[in-house]
């Protein structure tokens, strides 16, 4: 976690919002911290600081009028507001300090509407279309190879796409046909099984654009790790155009690769996904409930 510091957090709640995101991180949300979290807080300091108080106290009156300051914002950005001061209220009960006022009820809900895109058949039939005839251009860094290794592993294993950029080259066991992820959301670490069939392209991908000295599976022209954002725009912008395509969400990428539960993948066929597995995809996103339908799912295959 960034290393919060005293030029950070000012006045007489400095103090207790370094302990409280300190705390924060040992219940895994370090990648937050390093983020909007921390940006979250420190705009609350500031607003508290307004109040130039002599001893650590938080009013309803205070509370309602932080959550007014993002009354001209979304719906969303509200709710995290209403959220944040309500937890940083918690933490400072747990402290022993007594006139902190805890707002138990949501004034502001969270959106519901939001419907993830599931792709058909014949559309994820296309896109893989679009990236095995993608032009490559020369040398180490062939952009074809890695969006067909990337897309296919993400696709098979139900990777995040951090998550896969983050993958050393040591996560990978070629052999048992194993990867380690490490401190994955919620600073969760586990392991996820992948077939043979996805191990050929891995081992492929090891083999073409993997040097001595290199860190990451998909390690940057520059030697670092790629960009989370670039892929995605490419994905978006280019890709799916291609496809014929089109959709408004932003978040189509993580819809087409985390949705699904993973399905066996062979070099030159796509797997098509019963409708059920799609459901189920979308109960799971929409309600954080998984259905049983996946469960006793069955695979047909169909060629590119």
């Amino acid at each position: 976690m960034k290393e919060i510091t005293k030029k950070e957090f000012t006045g007489i709640f400095k103090e207790e919002f370094e302990n409280f995101l300190r705390y924060k991180n040992a219940l895994g949300y370090y990648k937050k911290i390093e983020g909007n979290l921390l940006y979250d807080y420190l705009a609350l300091n500031r607003f508290l600081d307004s109040y130039k108080l002599e001893e650590i106290a938080l009013t309803e009156e205070m509370t309602f009028a932080y959550v007014k300051t993002a009354e001209h914002l979304s719906q969303s950005t509200r709710h995290h507001c209403e959220c944040n001061i309500r937890q940083f209220a918690k933490f400072l009960k747990s402290q022993g300090y007594e006139n902190i006022y805890i707002q138990y009820d949501c004034t502001v809900k969270m959106p519901r509407d939001y419907i993830p895109y599931v792709f058909s058949n014949a559309e994820m039939k296309r896109i893989f279309s679009v990236i095995d005839s993608r032009e490559s251009a020369y040398g180490r860094y062939d952009s074809r190879l890695f969006y067909q290794t990337l897309i296919r592993l993400l696709y098979c294993t139900g990777l995040r796409l951090g998550e896969a950029l983050e993958l050393k080259i040591s996560d990978i066991d070629f052999t048992d046909n194993i990867i380690i992820v490490n401190s994955g959301k919620g600073n969760v670490s586990r392991l996820v099984p992948f077939k043979a069939s996805l191990g050929k392209w891995l081992i492929n991908y090891n083999r073409k654009k993997s040097k001595p000295g290199d860190t990451y599976f998909f390690e940057s022209p520059s030697g670092d790790r790629r960009c989370n954002h670039s892929i995605t725009t490419t994905f978006r912008k280019n890709i799916l155009l291609k496809a014929g395509v089109s959709l408004a969400s932003a978040n189509v990428f993580m819809e087409l690769l985390t949705l699904h539960a993973p399905v066996p993948h062979d070099r030159n066929i796509i797997p098509t996904r019963p409708i059920m597995d799609a459901f189920s995809a979308i109960l799971a996103f929409t309600t954080g409930t998984f259905s049983p339908f996946s469960s006793v799912h069955s695979c047909q295959a169909t060629s590119i």
